[in-house]
């Protein structure tokens, strides 16, 4: 019996027996550990992967409601109205920024846009024309609008164009044009103080919003500009 038992002990590094195998309750917790922990790292690659390389951050925030988009999303999403009500841009202006006077740029995908009840197959010319709509769509400016960088005072145009379609609480068809920062610079600033606009022809907006998003994904959504090399914008005049 002594044989036996003393088969299953060793000495430790301070000359005492030690049992040769791990009880069941530390095996146990062992396994749990290695099971937890690639488990968890493997779902944070999985996720990292997938804001990286799939619309799926793009996904999340079309259904996401703005109210807690506000709340949860701020560091990376940023939704200002500038305008709730129908705004007539028909002449060289400021537009006025709400307090404290200055809006966040979170990344390229920034910008100004403008929402109209027309559409390329429905224009209301009383909001904006379907030529317009379709240059719009084609990747063409409705205005010329430049950005003054809050602590770098650069001037900066904003002339990345985008067209969508998309329906309001009411199932009304929207389109919405925005222009934004694109790539045409290499950085772009954190905060601009002053937004100046002249519109190409006149058109009425139904809301003006200024959206910025922080960029985890590369889907080349922003058209590269072909002369990015630095662009010295021109302060818009009367």
């Amino acid at each position: 019996m002594s044989e036996s038992k003393d088969e299953e002990l060793y000495l430790d590094k301070d000359g005492k027996p030690a049992p040769l195998y791990k009880n069941d309750e530390e095996v146990g917790q062992t396994k749990g550990l290695r099971i937890g922990v690639p488990w968890f790292l493997g779902a944070i690659v999985v996720i990292a992967l997938l804001t990286s390389f799939t619309p799926l951050y793009s996904i999340l925030m079309h259904i996401t409601p703005d109210s807690w988009q506000g709340a949860l999303l701020s560091p990376i999403y940023r939704n200002i109205h500038l305008s709730e009500d129908t705004q007539k841009f028909d002449a060289p202006m400021e537009i006025p920024l709400p307090a404290p006077g200055t809006l966040p740029v979170l990344g390229f995908d920034t910008g100004i846009c403008f929402s109209f009840y027309s559409t390329i197959s429905n224009p209301d010319p009383s909001y904006i024309s379907a030529n317009q709509l379709k240059a719009a769509k084609a990747g063409k400016v409705i205005a010329e609008i430049i950005a003054i960088g809050m602590h770098d005072k650069y001037e900066y145009k904003v002339q990345s164009t985008t067209y969508a379609e998309t329906i309001d609480r009411d199932n009304k068809i929207m389109s919405v044009i925005c222009q934004k920062f694109g790539r045409a610079y290499a950085t772009t600033p954190k905060k601009i103080k002053a937004l100046y606009i002249r519109p190409i022809q006149p058109f009425t907006a139904e809301k003006t919003v200024w959206k910025s998003i922080k960029h985890l994904y590369d889907d080349y959504s922003s058209p590269l500009e072909l002369n990015a090399g630095s662009p010295q914008p021109t302060l818009l005049g009367n």
